[in-house]
């Protein structure tokens, strides 16, 4: 008999309830999943399953990356940029996902720029590294050559605030 039936049959007897981890233990038993009165073992409960749920859920997961441009760039050429990129990467990398078409959308107005996504889809949860790794690297280098400029949000660093030596004001 399973610990949630034990708990079950000494409430009902009045002999008060088990302890808590009695309670809240595991409801599987043996291979079998118990309840009071039932008993499902794992074959009847898998085989109801794949009768209830023929289609499972996809594997498939979006893969969102930000990113920033100033305001004086062209948000077009951006776009047309990012999605040439997007497509090359899909293409090219393993375990992205086949039929995916990567869209581009521009959603904010920040303090420095134009904030936009690029949204891939990776065939695994695993993939989606390698996605996002080669899409970052071309990225850049696509921005890059065509002068289109990203922004940072993070604070500049205190040695790029600091003035060079031979900038520095004679005393």
């Amino acid at each position: 008999m399973g610990r949630l039936a034990e708990h079950y049959l000494a409430h009902r007897n009045g002999r008060g309830a088990a302890p808590e981890e009695e309670l809240f233990g595991s409801f599987l038993d043996a291979g079998r999943l118990a309840w009071p009165g039932i008993v499902i073992s794992d074959e009847e409960l898998v085989a109801h399953l794949a009768r209830s749920c023929p289609s499972l859920p996809d594997p498939e997961l979006a893969i969102p990356i930000d990113f920033t441009i100033r305001f004086e760039e062209d948000p077009a050429r951006a776009e047309r940029a990012a999605l040439d990129v997007a497509a090359a990467v899909m293409r090219d990398t393993p375990g992205a996902a086949p039929r995916f078409e990567t869209v581009v959308r521009f959603h904010t107005l920040t303090d420095l720029g134009l904030k936009g996504t690029v949204t891939l889809r990776a065939a695994t949860w695993g993939d989606q590294g390698l996605i996002r790794h080669r899409l970052l690297m071309a990225l850049h280098d696509r921005f890059r050559d065509d002068r289109i400029e990203l922004v940072s949000t993070a604070p500049p660093k205190a040695s790029a605030l600091s003035p060079k030596p031979d900038e520095a004001t004679p005393r």
